[in-house]
């Protein structure tokens, strides 16, 4: 749009220069067809600056672990905004191995603090093989990856999380009977940090978008750090120490679990993708 205005005031000031200088009319011609080569060169050498700037960019970016500020913001509100949710999910889930031990679980809850994630890497998988993300891979896809029924995308996360508001209050009960005595241990200030796994599982075998699952796992043992607290002190000591050793037995089981080829897998394929329409009255 831009080129055609200048071209008009410039095809305006040669027809007035060539009534009042008497210049030959072919040199309209000329300078016409050399603005528009050079305009064109102009734009030429625009998209290849910005098609260089996008190259370097990403080299820079996919030659280092990625920093996730971006993404801690969506962790942050997508956390939040479930947090309900996921309290009752890891809750239920207590629940059923603390009621094999005779254990109720009364108050669980994160608190506010959310995941954090400090650096990020992606990878996909090529025939069963880790691929990492670089910058000159980044616009080589796969050799027939359209015509693939499956595939898998996914990052490596480094996350370190410090919730210390979180707090997880059980009832335990020793003795037997009417001699039986109950009393409150809280595990508070949780620690947890560790490289984590994110895989995204894609199938054309489901509707569109496509995904299966995603999949999470460690790479190695997680560390994990909490504190016992007894809210009563009406127990002896030896008891506390016997549950406060079976508590660090079962976290140390569960992070063990968490390690790859170990897996926490989330569906996330539905059998019938809905679209829904929005109706508009006729005036």
């Amino acid at each position: 749009m831009y080129m055609y205005g200048h071209l008009g005031s410039f095809v305006v000031s040669a027809s007035w220069a060539i009534e009042n200088y008497q210049f030959s009319f072919s040199w309209v011609f000329l300078l016409i067809i050399g603005l528009s080569v050079l305009w064109k060169t102009k734009n030429i050498v625009q998209n290849r600056i910005y098609q260089e700037e996008i190259r370097i960019h990403r080299k820079k970016a996919l030659g280092q672990s990625e920093t996730a500020e971006w993404l801690n913001f969506i962790i942050n509100r997508w956390w939040v905004f479930n947090a309900d949710a996921i309290e009752k999910e890891v809750k239920r889930k207590l629940d059923h191995i603390l009621y094999a031990n005779n254990l109720n679980l009364e108050v669980f809850t994160f608190g506010d603090h959310t995941p954090s994630i400090k650096y990020v890497r992606t990878f996909e998988y090529v025939d069963e093989v880790q691929n990492p993300a670089t910058w000159r891979n980044i616009n080589k896809t796969p050799e027939g990856l359209g015509k693939l029924s499956s595939y898998q995308i996914g990052c490596e996360v480094d996350t370190q999380n410090l919730f210390d508001q979180f707090k997880m209050v059980f009832v335990a009960r020793v003795g037997i009977g009417m001699a039986s005595l109950g009393f409150n241990i809280a595990v508070e200030q949780l620690k947890m940090s560790g490289i984590l796994q994110v895989v995204l599982h894609m199938s054309k075998d489901i509707p569109f978008p496509h995904i299966l699952k995603a999949s999470l796992s460690f790479i190695d043992k997680p560390k994990v750090q909490f504190e016992l607290k007894v809210l009563n002190n009406t127990v002896n000591l030896t008891s506390i120490t016997v549950l406060e050793n079976w508590i660090y037995d079962k976290v140390d089981e569960i992070t063990k679990d968490m390690v790859y080829p170990g897996e926490l897998s989330v569906s996330c394929a539905v059998e019938q993708l809905h679209v829904c329409q929005s109706c508009c009255r006729e005036k």
